[in-house]
């Protein structure tokens, strides 16, 4: 059996450049449908909000991020380092 599944997602950011560091906050929200194909099975749609806030720090040496995000009732936070050469 196969599924059909379509996800459409909007997202709105504000953000502003700093020194060193680039503070970010946004929302927005996901739609997914899912339609089982060839079964018996009923499709399902779920929608969810996302909030989101983190910062991009770029140094001449290296690139750090953190984003902490919502979606639904899942939190996740992250963080990223990368070195520049």
């Amino acid at each position: 059996n196969k599924l059909d599944l379509s996800t459409i997602a909007v997202d709105a950011m504000l953000s502003k450049k700093l020194t060193l560091v680039t503070p970010y906050i946004g929302a927005g929200g996901t739609r997914t449908e899912t339609k089982p194909l060839g079964s018996n099975l009923s499709a399902v749609t779920t929608s969810n909000g996302r909030l989101f806030a983190g910062f991009d720090t770029n140094l001449s040496f290296a690139t750090l991020s953190a984003e902490a995000e919502k979606i639904g009732s899942v939190t996740t936070v992250s963080t990223k380092l990368g070195f520049k050469f």
